[in-house]
C-alpha cells in the first residue's frame, strides 16, 4: 500500500492507494495540521487515524509547504515508517517537456498538473490551477510546455481588496457565473473578481492560439480547490468558442496533481529531503 499526498498552502489532499486502485482518499486544511503558531506540532496522527500504518510501503508527497515537509518526515520516524519521498520538478517527464529556464523555480504542484494533464489528453492543452494562486500552463505539440501565467486566487483578491479598503468587506464566496455589474457592494465585489478571473483566463487562451497557430481549440483541463467554479465559468461564457469557431473541450479534475503524482513515481521522479 502506498499513501500519496498533494500539499497545498490552503489543503493536504491525500489518498491510499493499492497498486492502481484508490482504496480511500479524503483532505485536511492545511492550517489545522501546520499553524503559524504551531508549526512544531503536525496533527498527522489525527489525519491519518483510519489507516493500518502497518500497511504502508511506501509515502510520496507533492508539497509547496516547507514547513509540512519536516513535520510529515518527524511523523513517520515516531510511527517507523518508511521515509516519505518528495516529487521534484525535473527538465522531462512522462512525455513533458518543461519550458522554464530554471525549472527549480516551477511549483512541483503546477508540473505534476501538467504530467497528468498531458497523459490524459496526449494533445495540446491548457493545464489551470484554481487554488490560492491561479496558475494558467500550455502545453503545445508533443509535450512542449510553453510556460504560464500565475495570478492571485479569488480568496486572495479580495482579502487584498479588503485589506486595502474600509467599506468594502465581503465574506461570502458566492461567485457568480455570469459576471454582471452588481445593485450592491457585495455583487460589485463578487461579479468584479470573477470578470477578473474571466478576462485573464480568455487573454491567456487566446494568446496561447495565436502563438501557437493552433487550428483546434486546445483542450481546457482545469483542477484546484476553486476548480470546479472556474470550469463552469469557462463553460457559462464560452471562453474559446466564440474565437475559434469551434466548441472547446473543458472539463474539471479535482485529483490532477495527484495523479500527476503516479506519474513521476512511474519515472522515478523523486528525491529524498535531506
Amino acid at each position: 500500500m502506498r499513501l500519496e499526498l498533494d500539499i497545498g498552502n490552503t489543503r493536504i489532499k491525500w489518498r491510499l492507494c493499492k497498486d492502481d486502485t484508490v482504496v480511500s482518499e479524503s483532505f485536511v486544511l492545511t492550517a489545522e495540521v501546520v499553524t503559524q503558531d504551531e508549526v512544531e506540532n503536525a496533527r498527522f496522527d489525527s489525519v491519518f487515524s483510519g489507516i493500518d500504518l502497518s500497511q504502508l510501503d511506501a509515502i510520496y508527497a507533492a508539497s509547496v509547504v516547507i514547513a509540512c515537509n519536516r513535520r510529515l518526515i518527524e511523523w513517520c520516524e515516531k510511527n517507523n515508517l518508511c521515509q516519505p519521498v518528495f516529487a521534484g520538478v525535473c527538465r522531462e517527464c512522462a512525455g513533458v517537456i518543461n519550458g522554464y529556464i530554471d525549472v527549480s523555480r516551477m511549483g512541483v504542484d503546477r508540473w505534476l498538473a501538467m504530467l497528468a494533464a498531458w497523459n490524459k489528453l496526449n494533445s495540446p492543452c491548457i493545464v489551470i490551477d484554481a487554488g490560492s494562486a491561479i496558475t494558467v500552463d500550455f502545453i503545445a505539440d508533443k509535450g512542449k510546455h510553453c510556460g504560464g501565467y500565475i495570478v492571485p486566487g479569488l480568496r486572495l483578491m479580495n482579502n487584498a481588496l479588503f485589506a486595502q479598503t474600509e467599506k468594502v468587506g465581503v465574506s461570502s464566496d458566492d461567485y457568480p457565473l455570469t459576471p454582471l455589474y452588481g445593485d450592491s457592494t457585495e455583487q460589485a465585489v463578487l461579479s468584479g473578481l470573477s470578470m477578473m478571473v474571466l478576462g485573464f483566463l480568455k487573454e491567456a487562451c487566446d494568446q496561447f492560439i495565436h502563438q501557437t497557430a493552433l487550428i483546434t481549440p486546445p483542450k481546457i483541463l482545469v483542477t484546484g480547490g476553486n476548480g470546479h467554479y472556474v470550469e463552469g465559468l469557462l463553460l457559462e461564457n464560452d471562453v474559446l468558442g466564440g474565437r475559434t469557431g469551434r466548441e472547446c473541450e473543458i472539463s474539471y479534475d479535482p485529483d490532477l496533481v495527484l495523479d500527476g503524482l503516479s506519474l513521476a513515481l512511474l519515472e522515478n521522479s523523486f528525491s529524498h529531503l535531506d
